[in-house]
């Protein structure tokens, strides 16, 4: 294994692995989460970070993008309705685990 000789390579240079940089600020721990959005730190979080923007627009918003930005209205609706059935299994899903008592957290990007 090849390792550093020089001086400005063992004293300045910090080798470390990227996945580490998860552990420092602005990351927090389970403890620090939980107070900060008031949840339960006994329970098992399960935590799904996705968007289903589409199924919480209105008609009139897509009626609106089409006309002013052009949008494609047969891709808007297939898409409203995409994210709508998403979302319907995601929370037949999430009412599956609630039997086991986990919290279930939706966090939308």
């Amino acid at each position: 294994m090849k390792t550093p000789r020089d001086d400005t390579a063992r004293s300045r240079v910090f080798h470390v692995n990227p996945v580490m940089k998860l552990y420092d600020d602005p990351y927090k721990s389970r403890e620090q989460l939980a107070k900060l959005y008031e949840l339960d730190g006994t329970k098992k979080w399960v935590l799904f970070p996705e968007s289903h923007q589409f199924a919480f627009f209105s008609d009139d918003l897509l009626k609106l993008l089409v006309v002013q930005q052009n949008a494609d209205a047969e891709f808007l609706s297939q898409a409203k309705g995409y994210c709508e059935r998403s979302l319907k299994q995601l929370f037949m899903w999430a009412n599956e685990l609630s039997g086991n008592d986990p919290l279930f957290i939706l966090r939308p990007r």
